[in-house]
């Protein structure tokens, strides 16, 4: 990167980099705010890309607000309404323009030139009339100029070199360079702004144009795990798009035109006539590359616009107005301080936070739709109870259109309410999940029916069962459960005939053994074995008995708990604790007592599923952020604050995520709740015993010993028992979790054994044994990644006793999970809905007894294995895409 500055360059107030949607619109409202705009553009004409040419009226009001939706209607056909449908729920509505207003006033202080119109354009017409309006207005636009590196001042990004069409370099400066160009930027690329978000699961999409249709409102259907999209466009044309789960993709490019007709004729038989007796004008444009991702949108003299910044699935068609969002955004913010030579720094800080206000939750609705998970029978109800009422047919509208936050129809509330005006709620539903069973239309129906039923399907899909008789109606779940089991997929309810050591004997429920290498137990420092674990056990049955005999606040306690209590005090430099019988009630009480219907609760999206059960269950008011941010936490608790000074916040996070092996940076989050009068909650159940100085975890590593408002824990994963705990600086706050904890209140008390184990295991894991215990386990996890590294599998976070394996397909990490029986390997394997859709993974969980020869051993072992299941699926998707092109 450059340090020093030609001698002869231009200077501007902003450079663009990206000459389409995002970058052009950003230029022409701050060329008409008087500022010198460069945008520089790759490419020699704008040619036609990938798009869903669809525009929501959100899209189509950004532009009437710049002034070129006029010019637009000359080349597109406009909408006021439009049709989705979802199973056989079929609803005809448009955007609320009341909700558009509100949306508009809350971001931008306007509603001015809202309008409820939505259009459909080809994107080289619709780019090339933004491009002729921007040189218009005076944007200085240059084709072919290829940004090849930035200018820095002092470490700040102060201007751009480039590459024009005659191959000479150039270059400019400006206060400001605005990254426009795209999900692969190169702004991004050269300024190292890192994604903080990022999900692989995502749909695959393939699209074509036809002449002599007579449909005249787009149209949406989705039914089971695939959807089509029909919508007039420019030319005269209609546009035609199939899309399903990525995973299906490459059996579905072998034969393009077979299976989008056999995709068509899925969904929706009358929309597969319709484009039948159509004449198809082009050939088929196709994709695969929609991972979902949020970048660092902005940094010291920098900001990123459109996708170059964030990136959704087209599965809801956004991404053309959220560019148009995002122009505007850095007109009142980074514009307006350059037009009052004010703090840069500032504005593009308070952009960075206007556009996280308005994107996470839409983003999180759109990562989810494109999982493509096959509605369940409680939603196609709720689909139902909304294709009645015009209102909510509306408000879902709106929805999918980001013209309201999800929450406005999928909240619990609004649920209730939609349903509770059914007069017969679940009238006429089918009594079987019929459409959740439907799999991969491209799969031959020769192949094994029981195979394809195991690899397909996850809990999710049966989640919701529907039918008067509650027995009855799980059945359709224990036919996909049986069908695991017997295929050897099943990832549960294997028992231990062995105590759980680096090696071990494992029975599945068909009684199939597995003897070998262990990484599937949750003993991180071996202690469940440890001779002074068991004898202190064992003494405490003798003096007390195998029963606590009653709850902690009655006479469930002894001697024994209360100097626990004292120990884990001690531990974290904490002056109260509480025990709890079992870890998740640990996770469930402080929340449960603490967190009132009207106060907040912000957490990071990969928490457990206690605290997210927890946090549901106390208030309709939670707040996911992505993993680990930080600033997005900073955001919301800034906005949250604004609005609501009266209720209380609570936020969520822990000190190891066990999926992905990492940390948050606690000093920061803990900063964070005291300047906005929040409370920290640091769930600590992975890693305290088993990492740090003294075993005192990611707070002891951190330095916050006794500085965390709440801790909790549990002694399942460290201290060779059951149960959990609660700590506190606040006596008050310990004695309202004592009597308002109901997971506290109303179970038995830890028994004398458990407590005692537990004693005995914090004991040795704060003593030189623990310290050598910790050595031998980080050693193991080190040796184990290495190995799996070298054969290209590589592991995230960091080493520890959690070494997590992304596979990805889901059919992929349940064939792993099979062969590793034979090959005497025992692993964990997480899969959709524990984790991300498309992002399964192994969990190798190590103890200090694991040598480096058993990681080298059960590395060669789990590559070769990943390796005969990715040709398995291959195999099947081939063989399935040849029979369909037959």
């Amino acid at each position: 990167m450059n340090s020093s500055q030609p001698q002869h360059h231009e200077e501007h107030d902003v450079i663009v980099v990206g000459g389409r949607l995002a970058g052009v619109s950003a230029a022409i409202h701050l060329t008409k705010q008087g500022r010198s705009v460069l945008v520089l553009e790759k490419e020699s004409i704008l040619k036609d890309v990938l798009s869903t040419h669809f525009m929501w009226p959100r899209g189509a009001s950004y532009l009437n607000r710049l002034g070129i939706l006029d010019q637009v209607v000359e080349s597109a056909p406009f909408f006021e309404e439009v049709d989705l449908a979802i199973e056989d729920a079929s609803i005809r509505s448009s955007v609320s323009i009341e909700d558009l207003r509100s949306r508009f006033r809350m971001l931008h202080g306007d509603d001015g030139g809202v309008t409820g119109a939505s259009f459909s354009a080809r994107r080289h017409l619709l780019d090339d009339i933004v491009a002729r309006y921007a040189v218009k207005c005076g944007v200085d636009y240059r084709y072919s100029a290829k940004v090849t590196d930035l200018v820095r001042e002092d470490g700040r990004v102060a201007g751009v070199r480039w590459r024009s069409h005659d191959g000479k370099e150039k270059s400019a400066l400006a206060r400001v360079v605005l990254g426009a160009d795209g999900r692969r930027s190169r702004v991004a690329r050269l300024t190292g702004a890192r994604k903080v978000d990022e999900r692989e699961n995502c749909t695959f999409a393939c699209y074509t144009y036809f002449s002599s249709l007579s449909l005249t409102t787009p149209t949406m259907h989705r039914r089971g795990r695939l959807g089509v999209a029909l919508c007039p466009t420019s030319e005269n044309q209609t546009m035609a798009l199939v899309y399903g789960p990525s995973e299906w993709y490459q059996g579905f490019r072998r034969d393009p035109e077979g299976n989008f007709v056999k995709a068509l004729q899925h969904v929706d038989g009358k929309l597969a006539s319709a484009v039948a007796d159509g004449e198809r004008q082009a050939g088929f444009f196709m994709t695969n590359d929609q991972s979902a991702y949020i970048r660092e949108v902005a940094g010291d003299g920098w900001a990123l616009v459109g996708d170059a910044a964030s990136f959704t699935d087209q599965c809801t068609a956004s991404g053309m107005s959220h560019a148009l969002r995002d122009a505007e955004l850095i007109a009142q913010t980074v514009g307006l301080a350059l037009a009052s030579h004010g703090d840069i720094s500032a504005a593009l800080a308070e952009y960075r936070e206007l556009r996280h206000r308005d994107a996470w939750s839409y983003y999180e609705f759109v990562a989810t739709q494109a999982e493509m998970q096959a509605a369940s029978v409680s939603e196609v109800e709720l689909y139902r109870a909304v294709s009645l009422n015009p209102v909510y047919s509306r408000r879902l509208i709106s929805v999918f259109s980001g013209a309201t936050d999800p929450d406005a129809l999928f909240s619990i509330e609004s649920v209730q309410e939609i349903l509770g005006g059914l007069s017969t709620p679940g009238a006429d539903l089918p009594k079987d999940d019929t459409w959740n069973r439907s799999g991969n239309p491209f799969v031959a129906d020769s192949a094994d029916d029981q195979e394809r039923l195991a690899l397909t399907h996850t809990t999710r899909s049966f989640a919701s069962p529907a039918g008067s008789r509650l027995l009855e109606r799980t059945e359709s779940f224990h036919q996909w459960y049986r069908a695991r089991v017997e295929s050897e997929t099943w990832l549960y309810s294997r028992t231990l005939t062995a105590a759980p050591r680096s090696t071990t004997r494992l029975v599945d429920s068909c009684n199939r053994v597995l003897e070998g290498i262990n990484f599937a137990s949750q003993d991180y420092l071996g202690l469940s074995s440890h001779p002074a674990v068991i004898e202190a056990a064992t003494s405490a049955i003798a003096e007390y008995g195998v029963h606590s005999a009653g709850s902690a606040v009655a006479v469930g306690n002894t001697p024994i708990s209360r100097a626990l209590e004292q120990d884990i005090a001690g531990l974290l430099e904490m002056e109260h604790v509480t025990l709890f019988p079992t870890g998740w009630a640990a996770a469930y009480g402080p929340i449960n007592a603490l967190v009132r219907p009207g106060d907040h609760v912000v957490m990071d999206r990969f928490a457990h599923a206690s605290l997210s059960q927890a946090a549901y269950g106390a208030s309709r008011n939670v707040h996911r952020v992505p993993h680990l941010d930080t600033e997005a936490t900073r955001v919301v608790l800034g906005t949250l604050r604004r609005k609501d000074q009266r209720n209380g916040i609570l936020v969520v996070t822990e000190g190891l995520y066990s999926m992905d092996a990492d940390s948050p940076d606690l000093e920061r989050l803990q900063d964070l709740c005291h300047e906005y009068e929040a409370t920290l909650l640091v769930d600590v159940a992975h890693d305290l015993g088993a990492t740090g100085p003294g075993g005192q975890g990611q707070i002891g590593i951190q330095k916050l010993l006794g500085r965390v408002d709440l801790v909790m824990g549990s002694f399942s994963k460290t201290f060779a028992s059951n149960g959990g705990f609660v700590a506190t600086n606040s006596a008050a706050a310990r004695s309202y979790i004592e009597v308002y904890g109901t997971s506290h209140v109303f179970s038995n008390a830890l028994s004398p054994a458990q407590t005692a184990a537990v004693r005995a295991a914090l004991a040795i894991a704060t003593s030189d044994e623990g310290g050598l215990l910790r050595e031998n386990l980080l050693t193991g996890s080190i040796a184990l990644r290495d190995a799996l590294a070298a054969y290209e599998l590589p592991s995230l976070g960091n080493a520890g006793p959690i070494v997590p394996v992304v596979i990805g397909d889901e059919r992929v990490a349940r064939l792993t999970f099979r062969g590793l029986r034979p090959r005497g390997v025992a692993a964990g394997v997480a899969e959709y809905p524990i984790v991300p859709a498309g992002a399964s993974r192994l969990r190798l969980q190590v103890m200090p007894s694991h040598t480096p020869a058993q990681a080298k051993e059960a590395a060669a072992l789990i590559a070769d294995v990943v390796a005969e299941a990715r040709a398995a699926v291959n195999s099947m998707d081939s063989s399935s895409a040849g029979r369909c092109a037959e």
